[in-house]
């Protein structure tokens, strides 16, 4: 079965656009250079922002259309990043943990699935490291805007930030923000933002 991401990756445009998303970048801004693991990271465009800010990126996504375009913009914009193919449940990424930071940039899983896989992401950093989640709020559905059209998916901000064993929350917070992402989240939309730092054992 086509993978339906490479269907809607598989065009020259960038369908979430080329610039990194607002609030992943205002919490990257001041970080010091380290190894940044980003997931379901699609056509690339924080992970390469990331590495234009001289951090080492270590990406991955299930899209083969998604890491092209990623691996492209990279090559346009000078930097490297290392960009694996996979699904999240698969350990390619872990295999170059620990990492300084992470970012979860709209990963929105099964909720089955979705606390064990937060807490490897957690897991995967270095104690002081960082994580930065963005992700739709459930007031997101039915918007238009963006986001997965189904409420299992998308977050309720209570719930998700204690899928994250380990890590001490500098911001926890429900936004509502006007997003100009490429035709794929164009408009206002209700998202989460969390920042953190992974405790030491």
């Amino acid at each position: 079965m086509k993978n339906p991401w490479d269907e809607r990756y598989g065009h020259d445009r960038y369908f979430y656009g080329t610039a990194p998303n607002a609030l992943v970048a205002e919490a990257l801004r001041g970080l010091s250079p380290g190894r940044g693991l980003y997931v379901a990271e699609g056509e690339g465009r924080n992970a390469v922002h990331a590495a234009e800010l001289g951090h080492e990126v270590v990406a991955f996504d299930s899209s083969v259309e998604g890491r092209r375009k990623a691996l492209a913009l990279a090559e346009a914009r000078g930097v490297p990043i290392t960009y694996h193919l996979c699904d999240a449940a698969e350990p390619l990424w872990e295999d170059d943990a620990p990492y300084d930071h992470a970012v979860l940039c709209f990963f929105h899983t099964r909720p089955e699935l979705r606390p064990g896989l937060h807490a490897r992401f957690a897991a995967a950093l270095k104690p002081g490291g960082r994580l930065i989640v963005v992700s739709f709020a459930k007031a997101q559905l039915g918007r238009g805007t963006g986001g997965p059209p189904d409420l299992e998916l998308l977050h309720e901000l209570e719930e998700i930030r204690g899928e994250f064993p380990g890590v001490a929350w500098e911001r926890t917070e429900a936004l509502e923000v006007e997003q100009r992402e490429g035709p794929g989240h164009d408009g206002l939309a209700a998202v989460n933002v969390l920042v953190g730092v992974r405790r030491a054992p």
